[in-house]
Order: C-alpha cells, then sequence, then structure tokens
C-alpha cells in the first residue's frame, strides 16, 4: 500500500469520491490508502485460491470473486485479495453486501491493516462466516471462524495441511495455495 491520506469523511463520501479516480483506494477508519501492485507470489497464491475454490463450489451456490468488487462497511470500504459470495451478485455491481469468506494474503506492507482495521470492519459484516489471512513467504494459514457471537481462530502450517470452510463446503491444501509461490 501507499501513503496514508487523513481525510474527515464518511464511507459514503469517501465511495463517491472513489468511484472518480482511475487508481483504487481503501478507507478505514478515516485514513485513505492507495492500493499497490504486489508481487508474484501474491498473485500466483491468489490464482491457486481462486482455482481451488472454483473447483470446490462448482456445484453449489457460492463463487469466489478476486480483487473487485469492494466490501463497504460502515466505517470501511477495502478490496479483499479474494471474497466468497453464496447468493447472486448484478454482474454491473461494483459493492459486495453481503461475503460469506474474504481471503487477505499479507506481505509486508498491508499485515499490520488486515490483522487490524481491516479485520475489524469485516467482523461487523453479519455473513462473514470465515477471514482466512494467507502469510505469503511461508506455508501458514490462519483462519478465523464465527462461531456464535464470537471467533474461533487455527493456524495451519505446513503443506500437508488442508484448511476446511465448512460454511462453503471448501477444502484447501496448502500445497495448492502455494503451488509455486514459495522460493
Amino acid at each position: 500500500m501507499g501513503k496514508a491520506l487523513r481525510k474527515p469523511w464518511t464511507v459514503a463520501e469517501f465511495v463517491a469520491w472513489e468511484e472518480r479516480q482511475v487508481e483504487r483506494y481503501e478507507f478505514v477508519d478515516g485514513i485513505v490508502r492507495m492500493m499497490t501492485g504486489g508481487t508474484a507470489a501474491h498473485s500466483t497464491i491468489i490464482t491457486n485460491l481462486v482455482v481451488a475454490l472454483r473447483s470446490a463450489m462448482r456445484n453449489g451456490p457460492c463463487r469466489p470473486l478476486v480483487d473487485t468488487p469492494k466490501v463497504v462497511t460502515a466505517f470501511a470500504s477495502l478490496y479483499p485479495d479474494v471474497a466468497i459470495v453464496c447468493q447472486p451478485v448484478e454482474p454491473d455491481r461494483t459493492t459486495l453486501d453481503e461475503p460469506t469468506v474474504i481471503i487477505e494474503v499479507l506481505s509486508p506492507s498491508t499485515e499490520g491493516e488486515d490483522r487490524g482495521g481491516k479485520w475489524a470492519a469485516y467482523q461487523t459484516l453479519p455473513s462473514l462466516a470465515h477471514y482466512l489471512l494467507v502469510v505469503q513467504n511461508e506455508a501458514r494459514v490462519e483462519l478465523f471462524t464465527r462461531d456464535g457471537a464470537g471467533w474461533r481462530f487455527q493456524v495451519f502450517t505446513g503443506l500437508n495441511a488442508v484448511v476446511e470452510l465448512s460454511t462453503v463446503g471448501a477444502a484447501l491444501p496448502l500445497a495448492e495455495i502455494y503451488d509455486g509461490a514459495l522460493g
């Protein structure tokens, strides 16, 4: 992510402003951040996730979406790396109202926000069942699963581990997630 700008905007004002920009921006807790490109490993992991998710969910109502549209909460406007939706989404929609799963691939420049302000914003979404943090430089995935009024936390390490996303009926082997991404 690039340099942060502080603006006294509401989420609605930010969304209206961002729609007129060429670049993409996120807005969390009053801070605007321009989205920047990632590494080859980041892109490979996202591609691997989408391929595995699409294959696992082919016969169900859920599907993965990459990069866009954005997720808007009461105090944030965000572009998750991958979102899974389980309801129809109109093709021209630019926002997601009810993601079931959100996945962020961690990098040194985004990890603090992915674990902090973005995670706090995502927790306000009643539809969210799983939040997945995928470490970019080692085979490690952290899974938060909604469990009643709270969240259950699990860590999966090593290429033999498999992450179960029970709500969407998908199993994600870490060997598939990291195929071609680790040096």
